[in-house]
């Protein structure tokens, strides 16, 4: 004969203990958080690649398809860098950009004008070009051609584990919800997950850091 399931009808969310509540609530405020400064972020790096503020589709095929009509380093200056130098600044660098960036103009010049205007981030932080180093500011001034696969592979894993890890709990907790169907609760929890997949599936990155 066979047992009979245990009822677990107690199990929902205002059944449970204060701390846990208050493990929720602590775990959904800081994501809530985390998850606007994820938007500013994606903002603040990718929403002026067009050189318009706020994110478009331009500003997705410039970072990471490239725009193939022009150099990283000018598109930069024309968008989201502009602010970090003043016009005639920024120009003097296109032009010289557009005649091919030339060695021999960038020792008495230019890495001058890198000096005052771009070393103080761009030799400091870890994971932007360093521009004290002329082979790297050569790479920048080449032809936008967005994102490399070896970067978008390095940073695709990464991304995985974290967001999957994001959604589970957030699952989790929603799991404990009443008042919702049984099917449409199944759909809403199992949904981001195929979401994500369903983006790499199709070449994309999702980036909520």
């Amino acid at each position: 004969m066979k047992s009979a399931p245990p009822n677990l009808d107690w199990l929902n969310l205002p059944n449970m203990p204060a701390p846990i509540k208050a493990l929720f609530a602590g775990y959904l405020l800081v994501i809530g958080v985390g998850l606007c400064m994820a938007g500013l972020q994606i903002m603040l790096t990718h929403g002026m690649a067009d050189g318009k503020f706020g994110l478009s589709v331009d500003d997705i095929v410039y970072s990471y398809y490239g725009d193939r009509s022009g150099s990283k380093l000018a598109s930069k200056l024309n968008g989201s860098m502009q602010d970090k130098a003043p016009l005639e600044v920024r120009q003097d660098i296109i032009k010289w950009v557009q005649n091919g960036a030339p060695e021999e103009q960038c020792e008495p010049h230019f890495k001058g004008v890198f000096a005052r205007n771009c070393i103080m981030c761009h030799s400091q932080i870890p994971g932007i070009p360093n521009f004290t180093k002329f082979e790297e500011v050569k790479k920048e001034a080449a032809i936008n051609k967005g994102a490399t696969i070896e970067g978008l592979t390095r940073v695709s894993h990464i991304h995985l584990f974290g967001i999957a890890f994001i959604f589970f709990f957030m699952g989790f907790i929603f799991s404990f919800a009443i008042g919702v169907p049984r099917k449409l609760k199944i759909f809403a929890i199992a949904f981001p997950f195929g979401f994500l997949l369903g983006m790499y599936y199709h070449g994309g990155s999702p980036s909520l850091t």
